[in-house]
């Protein structure tokens, strides 16, 4: 992930670990409380995570996108993969 920093790189592998594992509890601990999370505006972390367990789907996707090549796409924004478009991503 070049131009991506270190502390950066590190917190997605371990977003990707634990989606790997389907290690919710880990992955509660890395999700800031307020997060959008899908196109409908749901915007809560706790939200997120009961959607998720009830279809398998969301981690399988969330392991996918989290090994692919992420990009800044604002300053301060990183995108998981690049260019996802309206597909999944983180």
């Amino acid at each position: 992930m070049p131009g991506i920093p270190q502390d950066a790189r590190e917190l997605i592998e371990r977003v990707h670990n634990a989606a790997s594992k389907m290690d919710y509890a880990t992955l509660r601990t890395l999700m800031a409380r307020e997060l959008q999370w899908s196109f409908g505006g749901d915007e809560d972390a706790d939200q997120a995570l009961e959607a998720w367990k009830k279809d398998a789907k969301y981690l399988r996707n969330l392991k996918r996108v989290t090994s692919e090549r992420c990009a800044f796409i604002t300053r301060e924004i990183i995108e998981c993969p690049a260019s996802a478009g309206v597909h999944f991503r983180a």
